[in-house]
């Protein structure tokens, strides 16, 4: 099939039955010619009828028609004629007079004054219905002008009251969320409060039970080391005396002649402490305490404090907790504990 279509293919096809409608129009034109002038041509035939009306109302109104005689009278009668004079005998005779002539164009022209007269009637009804028809037109159309303008002014109204109605609506719907909203910031903010009163009475709680039992192990160690210092001085004071020591009469060591802990001695006491270290964090630096740690003769560690911090207190309290967990240190290669130490932990050696 061709995709491009001629213009014949898209014109209407001819119509060939064109005889048949003009016949019939010839004939209604044909007969509408022939009414015409029927109808204007029996009018004449006979004379009108010719009435007069006098308006008694504000309305049009049609009157009966006025009887009147086939053949009207004359309004006048004729005058006679006057007496024929004598003629001379030579001379033709006068014309007859025509009065019956005379009569029927006065006749006609009385008929003629009628029927205008009637005719201006007429009109002056259609005119005075055409204007009354107008004015119940204009009536109706303001009617309905006014009772659409009413419908409008009620539809308005409806529509002011579904708007105000819709805008109390949301506004008090914002103003229930508002409320809401407000209700849970208040309780929101009060539980804060109250959580945060708890916490701070809870660490004033546990700071000052920490202060009382700290206070109270510094005095109750205070009163430990007075006594075992006491007690290693009458000792050592018993011992040096009966053994021959070189040291001076102040000094308060044990042996014949001063000595400090092996080299290795640090490295003992760290690998000893350092798995009861208990750390989570994983800084980036490596955080380095320096503790000094006070023990008793048999490594019993009575003591321990912060020298140097690392800067991190999660890591010098590791380091504190976990010389309290190891509670006694390992003894040096000749059998004995230096009663201070000052020990380096790092958090990665």
């Amino acid at each position: 099939m061709s995709a491009v279509a001629t213009f014949s293919t898209l014109t209407p096809p001819r119509d060939t039955r064109w005889l048949g409608p003009l016949l019939l129009a010839l004939l209604a034109h044909g007969l509408l010619v022939a009414a015409l002038t029927w109808g204007i041509s029996w009018k004449n035939d006979s004379l009108p009828v010719v009435a007069q009306t006098e308006l008694w109302s504000r309305l049009p109104q049609s009157a009966a028609a006025r009887a009147v005689d086939e053949a009207p009278a004359p309004a006048t009668p004729p005058e006679p004629p006057p007496p024929p004079t004598p003629a001379p005998a030579s001379a033709e005779p006068p014309p007859p007079a025509a009065p019956a002539a005379e009569a029927v164009e006065r006749a006609q022209a009385l008929a003629d004054a009628q029927a205008k007269a009637q005719a201006d009637i007429a009109l002056q009804k259609q005119r005075e219905k055409a204007k009354e028809q107008a004015l119940h037109q204009q009536q109706a159309l303001e009617a309905k002008r006014q009772a659409q303008q009413a419908a409008e002014a009620k539809e308005a109204q409806a529509r002011r009251e579904r708007l105000a109605a819709d805008k109390a609506r949301q506004d008090k719907a914002r103003e229930e969320k508002a409320a809401k909203e407000a209700a849970a910031k208040a309780a929101a903010a009060k539980d804060k409060a109250a959580k945060e009163q708890l916490a701070k009475e809870k660490a004033a709680k546990e700071a000052a039970a920490q202060a009382q039992a700290r206070a109270a192990a510094e005095k109750a160690e205070k009163q430990q080391q007075a006594q075992l210092a006491k007690d290693r001085a009458e000792n050592l004071k018993r011992i040096t005396g009966m053994a021959g020591a070189t040291g001076e009469a102040g000094s308060t060591g044990s042996a014949k002649q001063s000595s400090g802990p092996s080299a290795s001695y640090a490295g003992r006491i760290v690998a000893a402490v350092r798995p009861n270290i208990v750390f989570t964090e994983n800084p980036a630096s490596n955080p380095t305490a320096e503790v000094e740690v006070r023990t008793l003769p048999d490594g019993t560690v009575a003591a321990r404090r912060i020298v140097k911090s690392s800067g991190m207190a999660s890591w010098d309290d590791a380091v504190l907790k976990a010389l309290d967990r190891t509670a006694r240190l390992p003894r040096d290669e000749d059998g004995r504990v230096p009663g201070t130490l000052s020990i380096v932990f790092r958090l990665r050696e």
